[in-house]
């Protein structure tokens, strides 16, 4: 029931149907995980696909083709944020200047 609900509420936030069975049954292998005391396994969650696009539309002034591009130049979403300043510089459509506003947001 409460599976039901989450799916629901994730397809209001914007994301497809499809992309929130996704996110669910990543969270929950996360979770199984955890109760197994192994760390969470962020590769399980699909951190590239349609979730991804939808998680960095989450940050100011990033837009779907935005956030393609950052999945297409990053392979996925830089958790770790390891790329340089220079590197997000260089993702299409990204800009100086957004670019850093986001550099700033994630330090």
């Amino acid at each position: 029931m409460a599976e039901g609900k989450a799916l629901v509420v994730l397809m209001e936030l914007g994301m497809t149907g499809e992309e929130a069975a996704e996110f669910i049954e990543g969270v929950k292998r996360g979770l199984k995980a955890r109760r197994e005391g192994r760390g969470w396994p962020w590769d399980e969650v699909n951190l590239w696909g349609g979730f991804g696009r939808f998680l960095l539309q989450g940050f100011p002034n990033i837009g779907p083709t935005l956030a393609s591009s950052i999945l297409e130049r990053f392979g996925k979403i830089p958790l770790s944020w390891n790329c340089t300043l220079d590197e997000l510089k260089t993702v299409p459509g990204m800009g100086e200047r957004r670019a850093e506003a986001l550099w700033k947001l994630l330090k």
